[in-house]
């Protein structure tokens, strides 16, 4: 079941099944990939607790080994509406005898999304509802639709466009620990044949925060900004699928061989007894 919000002559629909983005419209131009399961079986999951894969599917949490399948168990949630209006929806998830068995901690994740013409405003408040330090990483992983192998991501800090960035490579799922120098033609990582043969694109050090996903002649379709430390950037290795992720991370996927505690995972967020945090980002479609 999906919820439907709109402004002007833009609109966009939100399941209930992991308050997931499924559409975003100007009109009748859907800017958000339709979850063919032939490419990718999702559109835009939200990644909690984790952002990325585990090494061995296993994390330690205040000495206790914990199993989570990648990005988390939030994206395969049913959430519950808080509050409807024309332009605006806030979605909930609590923690529960479901989620504890996979992640001890006591917690309410608030996603809320405003739409203001041409622009989508995502918001996460997390809330520590226990009684110890809570320890997570939250995510985004939206798909836009663009042309097999005929599109491009620009890249910008602070209204620079970028020349090059350090990437963390991928190695069996994991991040190998190792970075190597992409560089960029006119901030752009060209969408070709081979782009994503190694997996995803994954910027650290709050490289990059604007990213802008261009058809084949240069023009604008979407822009996202954010303010988190990481970004992936992603399409299914192999495929030519007719989408690029542009995703804004607070959290990365394991270090290849990493054993330690959550609260020693790099970018990992932590959240006291009581306390409320809250992150977002936008959208804009062109």
């Amino acid at each position: 079941m999906n919820v439907k919000i709109k402004s002007g002559k833009y609109s966009c629909m939100i399941s209930y099944h992991g308050a997931e983005l499924k559409s975003f419209k100007k009109e009748e131009n859907e800017y958000v990939f339709q979850a063919d399961p032939e490419f990718w079986a999702r559109s835009s999951p939200v990644l909690f607790p984790i952002v990325g894969a585990l090494n061995e599917k296993k994390i330690m949490i205040g000495g206790k080994e914990y199993s989570m399948s990648q990005h988390g168990f939030a994206r395969d949630t049913d959430f519950k509406l808080l509050e409807k209006t024309e332009s605006s929806c806030i979605f909930y998830l609590r923690s529960s005898e479901e989620t504890k068995p996979l992640y001890p901690f006591d917690f309410e994740l608030r996603i809320e999304y405003v739409l203001r013409n041409s622009r989508l405003t995502v918001s996460w408040r997390i809330i520590n509802i226990g009684a110890e330090t809570m320890y997570f990483s939250i995510g985004a992983h939206p798909a836009f639709c663009c042309e097999p192998c005929n599109a491009a991501v620009r890249l910008f800090k602070d209204g620079r466009r970028l020349d090059s960035f350090e990437n963390l490579a991928y190695e069996n799922g994991t991040l190998s620990g190792k970075k190597y120098t992409v560089d960029l033609d006119d901030g752009k990582l060209d969408y070709k044949h081979n782009t994503f043969d190694n997996d995803a694109y994954v910027m650290d050090n709050r490289q990059v925060d604007q990213a802008e996903l261009l058809d084949g002649n240069g023009k604008r379709l979407v822009t996202v900004r954010f303010e988190t430390p990481a970004l992936g950037i992603w399409s299914p290795p192999g495929k030519d699928a007719p989408f690029i992720c542009i995703e804004p991370w607070y959290g990365i996927p394991d270090m290849a061989g990493f054993k330690g505690d959550f609260s020693e995972k790099p970018l990992s967020l932590a959240c006291e007894p009581g306390e409320k945090m809250e992150k977002s980002y936008t959208i804009e479609i062109h």
